[in-house]
């Protein structure tokens, strides 16, 4: 018997079962959200592609967060819904499961500092504007995206090589990371893809709200003070 149809019938790649009600509304309501998803992403894409007078900075980022988002749509939430339509996960073997699992955090990975990315961008913008001219030219910015994609994909690698595992989770009904697989790397992972990005983004954003909140005090410092 085939490997695939080996651990089919194992159970391996087989869910839990959802309720008739609870499984409709994941059809009914997934599959408009996931081509919406794509088509728009795919939109973006092909603007920021053609349009050169959209090519700023900033949209690089938005260009990133619409890649790594159409990834997630595409393949990771396709099957996932397959899943829930066929009442089995459609891949091919363990190992095409293990690469779905590596995908998909290398993308959530990849939007989530692509945000922390887009916060230290108007924190500089903002409260440090000679260095924000140094640090996000052209250039640079595209370099920053590229080094964003490679962070996500060295941290995201350990599981692949033994750290940790990637594999099928029969309750979410789809393949991704195991927390349970490795204490250590779980918290690795927790604090360089959830609190790190957080925090950073918490920081750049408060850092902004007090310097504008110092700006509007010092110009109503000066509109009370009587010209002498």
């Amino acid at each position: 018997m085939p490997f695939n149809e080996t651990v089919l019938a194992l159970g391996v790649f087989q869910g839990e079962p959802l309720p008739r009600l609870d499984r409709d509304v994941f059809l009914v309501l997934g599959w408009p959200l996931v081509i919406n998803g794509v088509f728009g992403n795919i939109v973006i894409i092909a603007t920021l592609f053609t349009c050169k007078d959209l090519r700023s900075v900033h949209n690089l980022f938005i260009g990133n967060l619409a890649v790594a988002d159409l990834v997630i749509e595409s393949y990771f939430a396709t099957f996932f819904l397959l899943d829930i339509s066929i009442g089995y996960h459609p891949v091919v073997d363990m190992t095409n499961c293990v690469i779905n699992g590596y995908i998909v955090v290398v993308c959530y990975m990849s939007s989530l500092w692509t945000l922390v990315s887009i916060s230290l961008n108007r924190y500089l913008h903002i409260c440090h504007h000679q260095i924000f001219r140094l640090v996000f030219n052209d250039a640079r910015t595209k370099c920053h995206l590229i080094l964003v994609w490679l962070w996500a994909g060295i941290i995201s690698l350990p599981p692949v090589l033994g750290w940790g595992r990637y594999t099928y989770d029969r309750k979410a009904h789809y393949c991704g990371f195991d927390r349970l697989s490795s204490r250590s790397y779980t918290i690795v992972l927790a604090t360089s893809s959830v609190a790190l990005p957080c925090l950073l983004v918490c920081y750049f954003n408060f850092a902004i709200y007090r310097y504008v909140r110092d700006a509007s005090q010092r110009v109503q410092t000066w509109n009370t003070t009587p010209s002498k």
